[in-house]
């Protein structure tokens, strides 16, 4: 993060206030249902399917897949920048120099519940904590997800992002996941102001988390702003 960058965000999120901090919601039943909602409103939906390329040109969107042509007026990209490029025959040198900057770093996320990397006074358990040592040089951020969600337990769920291998107990290990974040560099965040530049040419449109901090609701307000562009009515006020 620039520092500028990491302030807007701080400011976004409220976390720079002691008084009348947000509360934070979360949707019952996990972000599944959300997910279900949608699909469940899609009448042609293809899962798993093999995309070999997608050619395009001003009024036109044609997607091979599964050894066959599926034509469509648009397309719109909801995938990583580094993925819609490798799906597109012809991207324009625009489209690459601007996708091209978007970055993103691997992330080995720990489901567990090892209290030791947590704070030793509870008072100041937080929803995110983070551990740092003169010989450990990485930061390990964990997520105590009881702060965050309203789980049906007592006992703390952590999620710890990147531990060292000897830092947590293995046998209070859950889950292993497999993440890749964004990283938001100089050149991202001013590749993020570009976005429009592209937006809409050769029947193409892009939305995701990575035009804005990587959360959901960034990938929401981005799908809206396309929705607005092709002047499709918002489902809310």
């Amino acid at each position: 993060f620039p520092a500028w960058a990491f302030l807007q965000f701080c400011l976004n999120h409220h976390l720079l206030q002691v008084n009348g901090r947000p509360k934070w919601r979360s949707i019952s039943g996990g972000a599944k249902v959300y997910v279900k909602k949608i699909t469940d409103q899609i009448q042609h939906k293809y899962l798993n399917a093999k995309i070999q390329k997608i050619n395009r040109t001003e009024t036109s969107f044609e997607v091979f897949m599964n050894e066959e042509v599926h034509k469509f007026d648009m397309g719109i990209l909801a995938a990583h920048p580094e993925q819609s490029l490798a799906l597109l025959a012809s991207p324009t040198m625009e489209e690459k120099n601007i996708l091209t900057l978007f970055k993103y770093q691997p992330n080995k996320a720990f489901v567990h519940q090892d209290q030791t990397v947590l704070p030793q006074s509870k008072s100041i358990w937080s929803a995110w904590n983070y551990l740092s040592s003169e010989k450990n040089k990485n930061l390990c951020v964990t997520y105590l997800i009881n702060k965050l969600q309203p789980l049906p337990t007592i006992e703390p769920v952590l999620v710890t992002l990147n531990p060292n291998e000897d830092l947590l107990d293995k046998n209070k290990v859950k889950k292993v996941i497999d993440y890749e974040h964004p990283l938001f560099d100089f050149k991202t965040v001013e590749a993020q102001s570009e976005i429009p530049k592209i937006q809409g040419k050769q029947s193409t449109f892009y939305v995701g988390a990575w035009q804005g901090y990587g959360f959901h609701e960034d990938g929401a307000k981005s799908a809206i702003e396309v929705a607005k562009k092709l002047n499709w009515k918002i489902p809310w006020d």
